[in-house]
């Protein structure tokens, strides 16, 4: 009962932040811009690399990996927002296995499940966005 205690925190946190992003960028209107997914892409992905720098371990590996989800978020801002969408989720899934191996895990214990539940609301609030034409989905527009 404690250990899913100190997992449902984390997890809890994450949904509750994930929400408070979401009415942010509703007020704001920044859900209407087609870079607001691969911004949210980007700045998740460099946490990791944050993490490395500041463990001193593995930097180059954590910043190939993060390497992968920018390039992700630029393929959906140049061609299809469905790229953040599909970048996200896989970035939760890079979340609920990183722990699993040293060398990518330089960060805090906690925080793989709050980044899982971010990464997992921010891909379904997106995607959601996206299926409801709620974000301008068109590469030319904003250029």
């Amino acid at each position: 009962m404690y250990a899913m205690t100190l997992e449902a925190l984390p997890l809890s946190h994450g949904i509750l932040l994930a929400g408070g992003t979401i009415a942010i960028t509703l007020v704001s209107r920044l859900a209407e811009s087609r870079a607001a997914a691969p911004v949210a892409l980007i700045a998740i992905a460099s946490f990791y690399v944050v993490f490395a720098v500041e463990a001193q371990s593995a930097t180059w590996v954590v910043t190939l990996t993060a390497s992968l989800f920018v390039l992700m978020a630029l393929l959906a801002y140049r061609t299809s927002l469905w790229f953040a969408v599909v970048g996200l989720a896989l970035h939760a899934a890079y979340d609920l296995f990183s722990p699993q191996f040293d060398v990518a895990s330089p960060e805090p214990e906690w925080w793989p499940m709050f980044c899982l539940a971010y990464d997992a609301v921010l891909a379904i609030a997106f995607a959601w966005w996206i299926l409801n034409n709620r974000l301008n989905t068109h590469p030319r527009e904003e250029m």
